[in-house]
């Protein structure tokens, strides 16, 4: 059976930020596809790792309400399933563009977020390198 993937386009005012790496549009959540990002409380493991999510959550929402279009890409599971998958908590994963630029490399170029590596799990508590 072939699965066509799509893309869903809408305007930037239709998107919603809910937590650091995460998005409401069209109807449901998108988490931002392999990315590892710090959560934001209650999932926060200590204050460091909430005021990380706290600042990724503004740089997204700026991004997000200044950009003219955001495309929803609903993706396949970084750990090889092949499916829409869900991250561990029920969301949707998917890949997020603003105005054409991929968000997930945004937030990691500007060190907010890291690329998602299944072997390690990054401590937020800790300094940054």
């Amino acid at each position: 059976m072939l699965a066509l993937i799509m893309a869903l386009a809408v305007s930037a005012s239709e998107v919603h930020v809910l937590s650091a790496d995460t998005v409401f549009a069209n109807g449901r959540a998108y988490r931002l596809y392999r990315i590892d990002a710090p959560q934001s409380a209650p999932r926060a493991e200590c204050a460091l790792e909430s005021e990380r999510a706290a600042a990724l959550a503004t740089f997204v929402n700026q991004v997000i309400s200044s950009a003219h279009s955001v495309e929803v890409e609903p993706g396949f599971d970084p750990r090889g399933h092949k499916s829409w998958p869900n991250d561990r908590y029920g969301v949707r994963l998917a890949r997020i563009s603003v105005d054409g630029r991929d968000l997930g490399d945004l937030v990691v170029a500007r060190g907010y977020a890291f690329r998602w590596d299944n072997h390690n799990r990054r401590n937020w508590c800790l300094p940054q390198p």
